[in-house]
């Protein structure tokens, strides 16, 4: 148990690992507000969750600030829309301040060569390109070009990917239900005191409004079966 100096974190978890923690009408337990992440809308929601995180501050060294080239293309005068344009952050599209640090996680938005395909695991030089939003993405009134390395922290992983590990803390976004007998325990207790865990949850009914309840997958045969072994 990793949780052994947080008590009631230790009870809480206990609880939702043996399936007896108390359930609505529903069937959904509730998460308790210290943990929860206030819901305002999607997009705000989801940057407070990571906002809290701020992984990138726990990896040691120092930090590495990539500034980008931003230009409006079929405005003359683009110098007034400068400010404008480093603002956006478009789907895709890495950001204009980019912070990385050595040994960081990374995630690479463009297959930078088509040809011999992906790189995984190597080592590989990675220049500034220009970029530019999504066609289908319209709700930018100007259209731009970001010149910047074509990268994005990427510290996210499923429940699955994290079993087994130990985490300062944990950012759980339940965007849907979990599914599977165990993987809310896995999630919740990976971090090693519940003032460490912040979850969001969206409902999956109403889908543009936050709640407080989710569901908890615990089968008695399963855990039957494993006090038998």
């Amino acid at each position: 148990m990793r949780a052994r100096n947080d008590p009631g974190f230790i009870n809480f978890l206990m609880r939702i690992g043996n399936g007896t923690e108390r359930a609505n009408e529903k069937d959904e337990i509730e998460i308790s507000n210290p943990m929860l992440i206030p819901y305002t809308t999607l997009e705000q929601s989801i940057e407070d969750l990571i906002t809290y995180i701020k992984l990138i501050n726990r990896i040691p060294g120092q930090e590495v600030v990539y500034i980008s080239d931003d230009r409006a293309k079929h405005l003359i005068d683009e110098g007034d829309y400068v400010d404008y344009l480093n603002n956006l952050e478009p789907k895709g599209l890495p950001q204009h301040r980019l912070v990385l640090k050595k040994n960081c996680p990374v995630i690479l938005l463009r297959n930078i060569n088509p040809v011999e395909g992906q790189f995984k695991g190597n080592h590989v030089w990675i220049p500034r390109i220009p970029l530019e939003p999504s066609p289908s993405d319209n709700k930018y009134l100007i259209p731009f070009v970001r010149r910047q390395f074509p990268l994005r922290l990427c510290f996210a992983m499923t429940i699955n990917k994290e079993q087994g590990q130990t985490l300062d803390c944990v950012g759980l976004y339940l965007r849907y239900p979990v599914f599977s007998h165990g993987q809310l325990y896995v999630a919740l207790s990976r971090a090693k005191t519940g003032e460490n865990v912040k979850v969001l949850i969206i409902s999956p009914i109403l889908t543009d409004l936050g709640t407080k309840y989710t569901t908890n997958v615990v089968y008695n045969e399963v855990l039957i079966k494993a006090s038998l072994n």
